[in-house]
């Protein structure tokens, strides 16, 4: 498979283009995001997007370009406004022409923006020697000068489909021509929406042979564990995870979960990470049971647990014949209980009772009068 070509789109979180922006490579502009939002950081009304790059046309004629838009779009072709709707117009065709040499590149730059409900953008062409069609990723060129990968940090949830932005055999490889679920984003990679907590979205339909890039800044270096959310109906198929092109994880299984959409946490214990920015591969490498390698909805790379600090001061005083009671200082704020144990020798010990966390004090009844006892 080459590698793509498309657009490179600007997403702003305005309805004016303006502000910071996030960057994506788009095989074309075919969307029909309706309430929805066109990636996860985006809100689902007023947003605005900018595509540029560089168009190429087969043949040496008069072209017609059509947008499909709701709300308003704005497009140039060799630097000329060839359409001028910049306005809160619903679901509308408008169109312009202008003429193309074959096999030269022309600069093109598409501006739209959603103010509210339903959001639609689309871009199409047609000449006398060609049909009406969406204009193809193998017309369309991107302005790589404006591409910039999405940074994601350590111990922050990250959605798989949310990886880098740089096109085809680039920043990801997917076996198929288009997104199967066409949804969240205009890739190769198939993404569908997910039902697990938390909703969104997760990849689907994975097979052997894919893979995607994600970059992550590490601000400090140490030992973490990577948990990955996955899925399968039946026993999934194998996977591993590269940094910076060494494999770290050896060979990870997808067990089955019980269903596409039953999701558990497969947790990856003690990764080695340097601090600064790094390029994280997930390569699926077999398939399962029914032909994919599993689903994955997102993964976290998170500090591993600290150990809670050992209680102190543990002191005993008999209340009565049969009874003792402890007291101790609790020194630590991330416990999840206490475990008492009861001995009469010193050397062998049997636990007598387990306490949630927060407890500082326990009374140890039963006992036998004219005994010596220990407690820890």
């Amino acid at each position: 498979m080459s590698a793509e070509g498309g657009l490179t789109g600007t997403y702003y979180a305005t309805p004016d283009l303006t502000g910071p922006g996030l960057t994506r490579i788009d095989p074309s502009i075919h969307f029909y995001w309706g309430k929805d939002a066109p990636m996860r950081q985006m809100p689902h009304d007023g947003f605005s997007v900018r595509w540029k790059g560089q168009i190429e046309a087969q043949h040496s004629e008069l072209y017609t370009f059509f947008t499909r838009t709701d709300e308003g779009v704005r497009l140039w072709v060799d630097g000329q406004l060839i359409i001028d709707a910049w306005d809160g117009h619903s679901l509308s065709t408008h169109t312009g022409a202008i003429q193309l040499v074959a096999g030269q590149r022309y600069s093109i730059q598409m501006e739209y923006y959603e103010g509210i409900d339903k959001a639609t953008a689309r871009l199409l062409w047609s000449c006398a020697s060609q049909v009406f069609e969406d204009v193809p990723a193998s017309a369309l060129f991107p302005d790589s000068t404006a591409w910039t990968a999405p940074i994601h940090r350590v111990g922050e949830r990250i959605q798989m489909e949310d990886f880098d932005h740089d096109g085809s055999l680039r920043s990801y490889f997917d076996d198929t021509m288009a997104n199967r679920g066409n949804l969240y984003r205009a890739t190769h990679v198939d993404i569908q929406k997910a039902r697990d907590s938390g909703g969104g979205y997760n990849l689907g339909w994975v097979t052997a042979g894919e893979w995607l890039n994600y970059t992550v800044e590490v601000a400090e270096a140490g030992t973490y564990d990577l948990e990955i959310r996955f899925a399968s109906q039946g026993a999934g198929g194998t996977f591993h995870v590269e940094l910076n092109g060494q494999n770290v994880s050896g060979t990870l299984s997808i067990a089955d979960t019980g269903g596409w959409q039953q999701w558990q946490t497969l947790v990856l214990e003690d990764v080695a990470l340097d601090s600064g920015r790094h390029v994280l591969q997930f390569v699926m490498d077999s398939n399962g049971q029914y032909g994919f390698v599993g689903n994955f909805n997102w993964f976290q790379i998170v500090p591993p647990p600290v150990a809670p600090a050992a209680p102190s001061s543990l002191s005993a005083s008999a209340s009565s014949s049969t009874r003792i009671n402890l007291s101790w200082s609790d020194n630590s704020d991330n416990e999840t209980g206490f475990r008492i144990e009861r001995s009469t020798n010193g050397t062998n010990w049997t636990a007598i009772a387990t306490l949630s966390a927060d407890i500082k004090s326990f009374a140890a009844t039963g006992l036998s009068a004219s005994t010596t006892y220990y407690f820890r």
